[in-house]
């Protein structure tokens, strides 16, 4: 069964709602998480719905795990028998961190991952489509590689933040490396 990268998606979303209405409650909101925490929240949530993702109970989940090449990915998932999952993450990310990943993700043979960025963006309610740390992914890589979203407007909702006044979003994006 291939896996279903809008399946993914919703699973990534259904884990930033979950932990933003829990901060909601103490006064916070999703940035006050720590990166890592999302991480392994979202990685825990994969481990529990393997099977209906990857259509198989064969799955190793090895976070901070090096593949490739390149540094230690956040997300990583041995699929026996079958393409494996590497995923990314940044919170708010900056264009040249953002680069980094998506190049580490990129330099990763297709054929062995699937391979993911994902992004938590804080933006103003009026420019959540038009945010460059968002636009600007698409064109980071040379063909052949590619950076494709996983759906054409990502989904959001209001959090708070200690370090704006007034509201903002947080737009949950995810993108694969094809």
């Amino acid at each position: 069964m291939p896996l279903d990268p809008l399946r993914l998606y919703r699973l990534v979303l259904d884990v930033a709602l979950r932990e933003n209405i829990a901060l909601l409650n103490v006064g916070e909101g999703i940035f006050f998480l720590p990166e890592r925490a999302f991480v392994y929240n979202v990685g825990k949530a994969i481990a529990v719905n393997a099977t209906s993702l990857f259509g198989s109970d064969r799955v190793r989940w090895l976070p901070e795990t090096k593949v490739g090449s390149g540094g230690p990915s956040d997300l990583v998932y041995e699929v026996e028998g079958q393409k494996g999952l590497v995923i990314e993450f940044k919170r708010r990310g900056n264009i040249d961190r953002n680069l980094q990943d998506l190049t580490k993700l990129a330099d990763l043979d297709g054929n062995k991952y699937h391979r993911f960025f994902c992004v938590l963006v804080d933006a103003w309610p009026e420019k959540l489509h038009e945010d460059p740390r968002i636009t600007n992914i698409e064109s980071c890589l040379s063909p052949p590689k590619k950076v494709a979203r996983v759906k054409s407007q990502f989904d959001f909702f209001s959090t708070l933040d200690r370090d704006f006044v007034n509201q903002v979003c947080c737009v949950v994006c995810l993108w694969e490396i094809t």
